[in-house]
């Protein structure tokens, strides 16, 4: 029988913090290999059972309909996992909030529809965006139930339901490419793992959660709250057009198939960070918004899990950079060998992703998301700016853009920020910069040799054996001086402060 958890009692929530924190990063580590492997097992089939101007095609209508789903959240649910005092009252009013705008998006989305389709000279686009404005509706039912687990750390419930979902979504997408494979209607495989990920992830939720709405009433404080998630919404809208103005551009000036290319290489690229990123999230947002009242602890918390993750993930980035042929055609197969040079540009950005996705961590745990929604205004102009240089000579040139800008504008004017608004001390990111200095020339010096050497005649194998001998290096390396010590101490000090 489910123990029932009071989501409303602050010094209930802050019991045994450490243990919660710990306990959620491992449920939430165990559900996100489970959900990579998903994924990675479905990216290669979809690949093969359909073309690129099927990817091409779904992805025009992603950019509007995506949009559409952040409008439903408007920062609601992270306002209810940052406030420090709240009434079942107040939830209960953001959830009808929250459906409300559901409704109603998903209204303005049937509605744009034929533009759309205008816009790109693409009928069939009308029908799809219908469809997926249902998840619109499914959404906005999910959202404050979701808000309230993380808030009381129920990471199990929410690691049960982040593998369900994907789980029937990709089963209904492989099941309907299979039994349509080459025929017109293909594509709406695509169209259906948004939908049925979003509905059996919406049962699960209400299923799991113990708390129930009440009908909504004025005057109970929902005012602060949507004021906060207003904020967060603004930053969460020029971050949105910033990175999918790239598909906008590209669908309307290259075409489909183009697009297709690019929307597999970006997703790719993508993926694995998304994967560990967003999980990571809802168990960091909640745990640094308990300690706002230690300043120096958030800060060295924070500093200690990004130095973590970078040192594992920005050298194996730069791994797959240097082999990003050999991946391409394990994962999606040869006749997809185009997004290579799109992959590897994709790469350059990705080697920071880490770190500037996890910036807003700190952001919304100190309650500062007016200087979160500036600092994303500026970052987000560049963004666009970029691809607005690059799309004149097509999807590589974008890609090429979008990397060299982030590592030599956005990066800088990031850490700027975090010491303009006093948002993070940069002394505190010394360990990071000293393993990357480490890490990354020593796992990109290996790499080189085995694509120099390609041991095998097959990429699959040289892909592996790679992998491998940089993981080796990377797993002796924590038993070593300087790199070592300094991961392992940072491992250590985020399992004892909670």
């Amino acid at each position: 029988m489910k123990r029932k958890v009071d989501y409303f009692c602050s010094e209930s929530l802050r019991q045994n913090l450490k243990a919660k924190t710990v306990r959620g990063g491992l449920m939430t580590g165990s559900a996100q290999v489970v959900r990579l492997l998903i994924g990675m097992a479905s990216i290669p089939i979809l690949a093969r059972l359909l073309d690129p101007a099927d990817f091409g095609l779904v992805a025009m209508v992603t950019v509007f309909t995506g949009l559409a789903a952040m409008f439903v959240d408007s920062g609601l649910s992270m306002a209810t996992v940052q406030r420090q005092e709240l009434t079942h009252q107040q939830v209960s009013n953001l959830l009808w909030i929250a459906s409300s705008l559901g409704l109603l998006v998903a209204l303005v989305v049937v509605l744009i529809s034929p533009l759309v389709s205008w816009f790109y000279g693409e009928p069939r686009l009308t029908a799809i965006m219908c469809a997926l404005a249902s998840s619109c509706v499914f959404s906005g039912l999910t959202l404050q139930h979701q808000a309230l687990m993380r808030r009381a750390m129920q990471f199990s419930r929410l690691a049960t339901a982040s593998v369900i979902s994907p789980i029937i979504g990709q089963t209904v997408a492989i099941t309907w490419a299979w039994h349509y494979e080459g025929q017109p209607q293909d594509y709406w495989a695509l169209v259906l793992l948004p939908i049925a990920t979003s509905a059996t992830n919406m049962v699960a939720v209400w299923t799991l959660c113990d708390w129930r709405p009440g009908l909504p009433r004025r005057r109970v404080g929902t005012r602060e709250l949507t004021v906060f998630g207003a904020n967060l919404t603004g930053f969460s809208f020029v971050n949105y057009l910033a990175r999918n103005t790239d598909n906008l551009l590209i669908g309307y000036t290259w075409g489909s198939v183009s697009l297709g290319y690019y929307d597999r290489a970006y997703k790719l690229f993508l993926y694995p960070v998304q994967m560990i990123n967003g999980p990571l999230s809802s168990v960091m947002v909640p745990a640094l918004s308990r300690m706002i009242s230690t300043p120096d602890k958030l800060h060295t918390t924070y500093a200690r899990v990004v130095t973590v993750l970078m040192s594992v993930l920005s050298p194996l980035i730069v791994m797959t950079f240097i082999t990003a042929d050999w991946w391409i055609e394990c994962i999606l197969g040869a006749r997809w060998m185009p997004c290579v040079p799109i992959f590897r540009w994709l790469l350059i950005a990705g080697s920071i992703q880490p770190f500037t996705n996890s910036a807003g961590w700190i952001f919304i745990a100190q309650n500062k998301t007016r200087e979160m929604f500036h600092a994303g205004a500026i970052l987000a102009s560049i963004t666009i700016a970029s691809f607005l240089v690059g799309i004149a000579w097509g999807t590589t040139a974008v890609a090429a853009a979008y990397g060299l800008s982030a590592i030599f504008i956005r990066l800088p004017l990031l850490l700027f920020f975090l010491r303009h608004y006093r948002v993070l001390p940069l002394r505190k990111l010394r360990a990071l910069a000293t393993n990357l200095c480490i890490m990354i020339p020593l796992i990109g010096t290996i790499s080189y040799l085995m694509v120099t050497l390609h041991p095998f005649g097959n990429a699959l194998g040289n892909a592996l054996l790679t992998l491998a001998a940089c993981l080796i290096t990377m797993a002796v390396m924590f038993v070593l001086p300087i790199s070592g010590r300094v991961m392992i101490g940072d491992i250590r000090h985020v399992l004892n402060r909670g």
